[in-house]
């Protein structure tokens, strides 16, 4: 078994003035964006820290970023951001040169409540957003003057939405099919994209918090909100595979994450540390201490946490070493 290298402090950022809520990493894992209660939307460098750009959206916090690629403009920088007003902006920055600065290329109004989630399906240009009680699959045409287009909702725009919060989505099978997680009704449904037909509805027995999806493993992470992560197998429907056990203090949504193509589960918790499962044998790989409330940010086991919002995500280029122990708890004391 590959052992992860034990990390160390690469680089502290408290650039942001309130709470950040999500973070994203470009595809090359060069830059990071992270989205903040205060409306802005920072781009750093990744090696060495530096703030390259800070863009304010006018919309009210920032709740999801990601990060696509567009092949009919190679060049070019794509990042969609979801706010609590319920507008999706896509912001574009025309060349890879760090001096570039980005544009607002566009920007849709999906709702008047936050944006939950947003899933992008590379190939096609297909977005799925999720937003409180409402369901969105839209185009995504990145030449055009308006580049959103509504395909269809559940339930439809004219209907008023569900009271059921939608938490998360996930595309799956290349795309061809689309996961929804549900907050407090326990559901994970899934559709069938092209002819928007219901496949499969199931119910979990716990709250569903946060989601991690695995395309290599078929592996879904729930955060339960009630004590800790929950993995689940996705074929026909969701099949229980084990539990990591978190202590929860607060009612309150903590991110996970998946690394090692699937293989490794990471999760933030109450207590400023951030957790390392292997998913096959269920041991605990490694613990960080995140102690100053700040985003912390690690060169080969990279996760950022945010104890105002515990907002975590997964470096791709994590490294592992046959030459040294497995970590263990006791570098976390």
């Amino acid at each position: 078994m590959l052992d992860i290298v034990p990390p160390r402090l690469l680089w502290t950022s408290k650039s942001h003035i309130k709470p950040i809520n999500c973070l994203s990493f470009s595809e090359d894992s060069h830059l990071l964006a992270s989205g903040a209660d205060d409306g802005h939307i920072l781009i750093y460098s990744v090696s060495s820290g530096k703030r390259l750009e800070d863009i304010s959206t006018k919309e009210g916090p920032v709740t999801v970023l990601r990060w696509f690629c567009d092949n009919q403009q190679p060049d070019a920088r794509f990042l969609l951001a979801g706010t609590a007003s319920g507008t999706i902006q896509l912001w574009k920055r025309q060349t890879p040169r760090v001096q570039a600065s980005f544009i607002c290329d566009g920007q849709f109004t999906e709702s008047e409540v936050e944006i939950q989630d947003i899933a992008v399906q590379d190939i096609s240009k297909i977005l799925a957003v999720a937003s409180r009680g409402r369901v969105s699959i839209l185009k995504l045409d990145t030449r055009a003057t308006f580049p959103f287009k509504r395909i269809v909702s559940d339930p439809p725009m004219l209907h008023p939405p569900k009271k059921a919060l939608a938490r998360a989505v996930h595309f799956y099978n290349n795309g061809k099919f689309l996961m929804v997680a549900f907050l407090d009704s326990k559901e994970i449904v899934a559709w069938e994209v092209s002819s928007w037909k219901e496949l499969w509805r199931w119910k979990l027995t716990t709250r569903i918090g946060h989601t991690a999806w695995s395309p290599e493993t078929s592996l879904l992470l729930v955060w339960n909100l009630v004590d800790g992560i929950d993995v689940y197998h996705i074929g026909e429907h969701p099949v229980w595979v084990r539990k990591f056990c978190v202590r929860v203090k607060r009612n309150n949504v903590k991110q996970v994450e998946l690394g090692r193509h699937g293989q490794l589960a990471i999760s933030g918790s109450d207590s400023g540390e951030i957790f390392f499962w292997n998913i096959q044998s269920g041991a605990q790989e490694l613990v960080l201490i995140h102690g100053s409330g700040l985003c912390s940010f690690y060169p080969h086991a990279l996760a950022e946490l945010s104890l105002s919002t515990q907002s975590l995500t997964w470096y791709k280029s994590l490294r592992y070493s046959t030459n040294q122990p497995a970590a263990t708890n006791d570098i976390s004391h």
